[in-house]
């Protein structure tokens, strides 16, 4: 059986701030949308997650179009 593994999340991270409270931390825009692994000690202090993200492992890609064509015929 295929069961997708959690891997981690997207979302933004924050640090202390001068007076203690959260302040996002600026990341580049490649960055941005890139996910954060569960076992990234990054995760800490804080993270507002977004999204979750899972691993997908033992799957095949296909070409939906092509499939799509050949279905239909």
């Amino acid at each position: 059986m295929r069961v997708p593994r959690l891997y981690g999340v997207i979302g933004t991270l924050y640090t202390t701030g001068a007076d203690m409270r959260p302040v996002p931390v600026r990341v580049s825009d490649e960055a941005k949308d890139r996910p954060l692994s569960y076992r990234d000690h990054l995760l800490r202090p804080w993270f507002l997650a977004s999204q979750l993200v899972r691993e997908l492992r033992g799957v095949t890609v296909v070409d939906l179009e092509r499939e799509i064509a050949t279905a239909c015929l």
